[in-house]
């Protein structure tokens, strides 16, 4: 099968693989298979038939040239769904070195959760993905990583292999195919992938197309461009005051104090989206909405540097002497200016931007840093290089060409920070009620189980409650991480009642979609703790003698630049490096998260035996995404639109009236 020129694959291990979907029900068998043409006959891979060449070109034994390739998905319910697969060969090298070169480097912390990736390669197989349903060839690439077959059988009575883990398939990984996005946008390193889910959904109709239209939301598309399956959150449609309130002016921006009474909400909003009546409408609208088509614009412009990095290309190195100002990019206009100083960095220059233009930069320390400047919708990122005033202008740009042990450039890990495991994560989902959307909302969803996470790993059980009225609630910790008994779901179905209304969840009349605007995320937080927090609301007059039982603090952003990094993304990487998970919003307007994982990558270069920073570092967070999955996954930390951090404390024991 031939769509838009090139053969739409899917991907998963490079062997017959079964696996238990998120629902812990159903098994799901993945079989590759080949045919000497698309319509068949068909028949299984033998791994030891699969030859993987230094390209990456596959063959297999005994066959011709032109030979297909396609993914069969077994399930145990009923039903089979096939679709076609590529080899590495076909897919562009970019993609494919981009995807090869995080897995090195997350392998390579040997001391790190991803130590044990040693043996693990990327799949001779990949599954093409479009972003639009209007792109005239793949836009990403879902690489499933498998162990590496052992070549070498080992033979003699004492020698057993009972230490191997006998799981072949160790999670994905998702890269760009363009560089309308940045190189690496998701992956993880156990469980299945969001192709794998997206086909056992298919109910046995093969689908001719697979769109990842953003973090959280797939679909599978048949011939007609008609929807077999979906993926993720549904999608609304965004208000017209989004072009306003989001994409055109700052970020949004608060922090608060509950002991000192600081307060900062978020302004009042015009924002109410609506909905699509049909998924041809959202395609149409996907494609033609001004918000969409800035926001991908945008993510495009932001993913310049990094395809750069990617392809050994450095941003400009603008340097100072320590203790003197220059000025540079002279009459040029800054719109924006942001320093990539993350907090504990020691920042090493006062950067300002001057009204006549151009950049003023004073020497603080010796050292080099990220910035970035925005001029229109332009991005371009610089090196602040401070020397020391013995060097002058010797920058170590120049003394690259001289050093005696200067190595390519590689990204290397700098941070890698987590607020407690996996097995610390509430494991919850979107329930469904009639006095719903009938689903509840990604938006309640994620600050439940960020309340719920702070009432068992901080003992703060004043956090989370089934009602500001239940002293029994108020005093215990009752915030389930698994919901595997009546009971246990109840007490959250009861906190969910509150904060979808707290959120004012805007429900879909046509699905069971409900949207949460990320103001009212934010007003839902305040207003979920206000019983426990203020000395007026009503747990703490009748449990805590007027005095609150729960204090906090709290820094929020949100926009949607397309990289919101800098705004929102940071704060929660701060938190989490304090040991705080937080929220973020993830893709455009798509999906709330628990973030509690956070790495950063530096890109580097070796120039006498000592790391130099180049200027650009990717990040990435760990995140719970609320679908009761079995496993968490890593989204790119460029690619969010909201970020919420808190620290919260008991400040004193509820007592009965």
């Amino acid at each position: 099968m031939r769509i838009l020129g090139w053969r739409l694959s899917l991907c998963v291990a490079v062997f017959t693989v079964g696996f238990c979907s998120a629902k812990a029900a159903e098994a799901v068998s993945l079989i590759y298979e080949y045919a000497s043409s698309p319509g068949g006959p068909w028949q299984t891979v033998d791994p030891a038939k699969v030859q993987v060449g230094p390209t990456g070109n596959v063959t297999v034994e005994k066959e011709g040239a032109n030979i297909f390739f396609r993914l069969r998905v077994v399930s145990s319910a009923g039903g089979e769904t096939t679709v076609p697969v590529v080899t590495l060969a076909q897919i562009p090298a970019g993609a494919v070195n981009a995807a090869k070169s995080q897995l090195a480097r997350m392998a390579a912390g040997a001391d790190s959760e991803f130590g044990d990736l040693n043996d693990v390669d990327i799949a001779p197989f990949a599954a093409p993905l479009l972003n639009a349903p209007g792109d005239k060839g793949a836009s990403y690439y879902e690489f499933k990583l498998v162990r590496k077959p052992r070549t070498v059988a080992e033979g003699g009575f004492r020698k057993f292999n009972s230490n191997e883990n006998g799981e072949t398939a160790r999670g994905y990984m998702i890269a760009s195919a363009t560089t309308n996005d940045l190189p690496v946008v998701e992956f993880a390193t156990e469980g299945g992938s969001p192709v794998e889910s997206l086909l056992a959904k298919c109910g046995g109709v093969t689908p001719a197309r697979v769109i990842r239209y953003g973090a959280g939301f797939w679909v599978a598309e048949n011939e007609k461009g008609e929807l077999i399956a979906n993926h993720g959150t549904e999608p609304f449609r965004p208000p017209a005051a989004a072009l306003d309130e989001l994409a055109e002016k700052p970020p949004v921006t608060g922090s608060g104090d509950s002991d000192a009474g600081q307060h900062e909400p978020p302004p009042a909003s015009k924002m109410v989206p609506t909905y699509y009546r049909s998924y041809e409408e959202f395609k149409q609208d996907f494609e033609t909405n001004k918000f969409h088509q800035i926001v991908r614009s945008r993510r495009a412009e932001n993913a310049k540097a990094y395809w750069d990095a990617e392809r050994g290309i450095l941003p400009q190195v603008l340097r100072v002497v320590d203790g003197q100002t220059a000025t540079f990019l002279a009459g040029v206009r800054v719109d924006n200016l942001i320093l990539d100083v993350e907090l504990g960095d020691r920042p090493i220059a006062n950067v300002t931007a001057p009204r006549i233009g151009g950049l003023s930069v004073q020497g603080l320390a010796p050292g080099r840093m990220g910035i970035k400047v925005r001029t229109g919708e332009r991005v371009t990122r610089y090196v602040i290089e401070v020397t020391a005033p013995r060097l002058g202008a010797a920058s170590v740009n120049d003394s690259m060409v001289n050093a005696q042990a200067t190595s390519e450039p590689f990204w290397k890990t700098v941070t890698e920070a987590y607020a407690g495991g996996w097995g610390d994560q509430m494991r919850w989902w979107q329930m469904e009620d009639s006095e719903w959307c009938n689903l509840v909302g990604c938006g309640p969803v994620a600050l439940g189980m960020l309340f719920g996470w702070w009432e068992n790993e901080k003992s703060v059980e004043s956090t989370f409650y089934t009602s500001p009225n239940s002293f029994v609630s108020i005093r215990d910790i009752d915030a389930a991480r698994i919901l595997d008994t009546t009971s246990r779901k109840a007490k959250v179905r009861a906190a969910y009642v509150q904060l979808h209304e707290l959120c004012d969840v805007i429900c879909d009349p046509l699905s069971q979609a409900g949207a949460t605007m990320p103001g009212d995320l934010v007003e839902g937080f305040f207003g979920y703790l206000q019983p426990v927090a203020s000395s007026a609301g009503i747990s703490s007059l009748l449990f805590g003698k007027g005095q609150p039982l729960v204090g906090y603090t709290y820094s929020y952003a949100y926009d949607a630049w397309g990289d919101d990094w800098d705004s929102s993304g940071s704060r929660v990487a701060n938190g989490i490096k304090a040991g705080r998970p937080g929220v973020v919003g993830l893709g455009v307007l798509w999906h709330y998260v628990v973030a509690y994982g956070y790495m950063r990558q530096d890109y580097t270069m070796k120039v006498g035996g000592e790391d130099v920073y180049l200027g650009v570092a990717k990040r990435f967070f760990k995140v719970n995404e609320g679908w009761n999955k079995s496993n968490p996954t890593w989204y790119s930390a460029h690619d969010v639109f909201l970020g919420l951090t808190a620290n919260i404390y008991q400040k004193q024991v509820p007592t009965q009236p």
